[in-house]
């Protein structure tokens, strides 16, 4: 028993503090802009909110099942159809709903439920949120493009990879240091999302942001260009 115990402990010894979450540190650091973790800034819909507040107020606390709940899996179902253009979406087999703290969220969603004859969600949400993060996306990667970091546009997600060679650093981790401490804008080295060498050569930035935000952080990262 007390052998197994030490080769546990010896495991955890090796493990080191994700970069994620090391820049997040040194962002608050020096009071930057954080474009490094995924952490959405936007405002969270009035609904949820109403939800929550109901769902806590009924002290629905329940977990739900491992794959999520039913109610739930068939609007993303239907989402998926009539938003997405994905005909053959089951939600019994091809949805799968996950989140750190199930119990927590099954409270607020069937607190959603219970008030959804309250709140009906049209196709316009979506289409607005789309074109939001299209102009999002379109502002961080012209201004990575702007300051010599080539961006590698994404379709579907609200990160963006971009080379970082021009910077002239070697080690991935000291160049978005240096990103972050000449322009106050956080970024994740891309080794953090690779096993192969590719990651050295690559930052990550998130751009799930207020607008104003990222404006600011955009115009901060055209400090790359001066001496």
């Amino acid at each position: 028993m007390s052998e197994n115990r030490d080769r546990r402990s010896n495991r955890i010894c090796g493990l080191t503090q994700s970069y994620i979450r090391r820049m997040t540190r040194e962002c608050d650091r020096v009071g930057g802009i954080n474009l490094g973790q995924g952490v959405c800034d936007l405002p969270t819909p009035k609904v949820i909110l109403q939800a929550a507040s109901e769902a806590v107020k009924d002290d629905l606390s329940s977990y739900s099942k491992y794959e999520g709940i039913d109610e739930l899996r068939e609007q993303i179902a239907q989402k998926a159809r009539s938003f997405n253009g994905l005909e053959n979406v089951d939600a019994r087999t091809d949805i799968v709903v996950s989140i750190g703290s199930t119990g927590a969220f099954n409270c607020v969603l069937q607190g959603l439920f219970d008030v959804g004859d309250r709140v009906i969600v049209f196709e316009p949400y979506y289409r607005n949120m789309a074109e939001d993060y299209r102009g999002k996306r379109e502002l961080i990667c012209g201004t990575l493009a702007e300051v010599g970091l080539t961006p590698y546009t994404p379709e579907g997600a609200y990160y963006v990879l971009a080379d970082i060679n021009s910077l002239g650093f070697e080690d991935d981790r000291a160049a978005a240091m240096h990103i972050l401490e000449k322009t106050g804008v956080a970024c994740v080295p891309g080794s953090a999302f690779f096993v192969s060498d590719v990651g050295k050569r690559l930052a990550r930035f998130c751009f799930a942001k207020r607008r104003e935000e990222l404006e600011k952080a955009c115009t901060r990262l055209h400090d790359l260009r001066s001496p």
